[in-house]
C-alpha cells in the first residue's frame, strides 16, 4: 500500500526550498497519505518555450498544451521529464525528483519478490505540476515564446 511519511514530506520541502533561490515558491504537501504533491507556484522561467512538442502531437493536442502551459496550470509527469521538456525547466523538474528520490527513495518497485508480475508497484506516488487548480503559477511570459 502506498505511504509516506509526514516527516519525509517536510524534509523534502526543506531541501527542495534550499535548493532554489528566492524567485521559486513552491506548494510541497502530503497527500491522502499515499503521495507528495509538489507544484511550482512562481518561477523565473517560461515554462512554454521549455515543453518539446513532439511531431506527433496533432494541432488540437498542441493547442491544448499550450493553453495549460500559457494559464499556467499544467501536470507534469516525472517519468517523461526529459523526453518532454528542455533548458531550465528539465533542470529544475529532475533537481526536484532527485531531491524526492534521496529523501523518500525511488517509489517504484517492480514486484522484485514476484517474477511473474508485470505491473508496478508504488511504494508512494509523486505529483509534479505547474501551479494548481485553482491558481496558477506565475511565471514570465516571453513573447518569442507565445508563437510556439
Amino acid at each position: 500500500m502506498a505511504y509516506i511519511e509526514k516527516e519525509k514530506v517536510a524534509e523534502i520541502r526543506k531541501r527542495i526550498k534550499a535548493a532554489f533561490n528566492k524567485e521559486w515558491k513552491f506548494s510541497i504537501v502530503r497527500d491522502d497519505y499515499s503521495g507528495i504533491r509538489v507544484a511550482v507556484m512562481k518561477a523565473p522561467i517560461d515554462f512554454r518555450k521549455d515543453y518539446i512538442f513532439k511531431h506527433f502531437e496533432g494541432d488540437q493536442e498542441r493547442e491544448t498544451v499550450f493553453k495549460r502551459l500559457n494559464e499556467g496550470k499544467f501536470e507534469v509527469n516525472e517519468f517523461y521529464i526529459n523526453e518532454r521538456w528542455s533548458g531550465a525547466a528539465r533542470r529544475a523538474f529532475n533537481k526536484i525528483i532527485s531531491i524526492i528520490y534521496e529523501v523518500a527513495g525511488v517509489p517504484v518497485n517492480r514486484n522484485a519478490d514476484d517474477p511473474g508480475a508485470d505491473y508496478p508497484d508504488y511504494n508512494f506516488f509523486i505529483w509534479l505540476q505547474i501551479g494548481k487548480w485553482d491558481k496558477p503559477c506565475e511565471f514570465p511570459r516571453d513573447a518569442q515564446s507565445a508563437a510556439a
